[in-house]
């Protein structure tokens, strides 16, 4: 393993450590379980012009780019549908802690959110690795 993929894979660690911190570790139990199965309730909230539907629509949009750098340093990367996929099962055991621990909501929105993310990550991480090859 070269020094840069040595690097990253530390960053990686360090940022599944933070990801855990504020999904799980930061938080206060809810009184009772919340299981949200609807798709995209938080933007369709925002289009109806709820008042809350534009900070919904705001931690949709968060949820997308706290999943960037995991796309962007996972260390397995064989193809943009294996890094998705590890993504996508990140997100979901996520939520389902969250969901059997009462430390969040389970949410069918931030599994899409977050694996658009990683998908986002691991296209940024190709075009710095194309980069990073011709400026060799």
């Amino acid at each position: 393993m070269n020094k840069r993929k040595r690097i990253q894979f530390v960053l990686f660690l360090m940022y599944v450590g933070f990801m855990l911190w504020m999904t799980l570790f930061n938080r206060t139990p809810y009184p009772h379980r919340v299981f949200r199965p609807e798709l995209f309730w938080e933007i369709r909230s925002m289009l109806a012009g709820e008042e809350s539907g534009k900070l919904l629509t705001l931690l949709f949009l968060e949820n997308i780019l706290f999943f960037i750098p995991f796309g962007f340093l996972y260390p397995g990367k064989k193809s943009i549908c294996h890094v998705c996929a590890a993504g996508m099962f990140t997100s979901v055991s996520i939520e389902l802690m969250q969901l059997l621990t009462l430390l969040g909501e389970c949410e069918l929105d931030d599994v899409i959110s977050n694996t658009f993310g990683a998908f986002i990550g691991v296209c940024l991480y190709q075009v710095a690795e194309k980069c990073w090859k011709e400026c060799a």
